[in-house]
């Protein structure tokens, strides 16, 4: 029974295009570990795994992570995502900034200012209108450039 499922295992991970590894050059601490290497899927199994149970469970747990990519490449592009987001933010600030030194206090019309800059993407909206706000009082006339900090 244990080598029929094992047998079914391996026919996974060779479905799934997923290459099964040992760790004999860098041991491992847990049984497994699901890894992708330019586009590579690996499995990387504890050698000294010796109960056949354990390594068939390990392979599905580990299969499940490259099945559904739930992996370092899903993390990569959300740091990815992340970091263009904080560039995109960044490169908001120091237009408006830019443009109030030139022609003062920005226009509160945010979709107007969004369109100048070419950014679309509504999630950018409320860093604008923050940008914005700092130049202007709560009655929503604009502040003097002698009384910003």
């Amino acid at each position: 029974m244990d080598d029929n499922i094992y047998t079914k295992a391996l026919e996974i991970l060779k479905k799934n295009h997923i290459t099964l590894l040992y760790d004999d050059i860098y041991p491992i601490k847990e049984n497994g570990k699901f890894v992708r290497v330019k586009g590579q899927k690996f499995i990387v199994l504890k050698r000294t795994l010796n109960d056949k149970v354990d390594i068939i469970l390990t392979i599905l747990h580990e299969c499940s992570h490259a099945i559904n990519d739930d992996d370092l490449h899903v993390v990569n592009k959300l740091q990815l995502k992340h970091t263009e987001y904080f560039a995109e933010c960044n490169k908001i600030k120091d237009y408006i900034s830019l443009n109030a030194t030139e022609y003062g206090a920005p226009t509160t019309n945010i979709p107007a200012l969004m369109e100048s800059m070419h950014i679309y993407e509504t999630s950018y909206y409320k860093v604008f209108e923050k940008e914005v706000r700092k130049y202007y009082n709560s009655d929503g006339s604009p502040i003097n450039e002698w009384e910003m900090d």
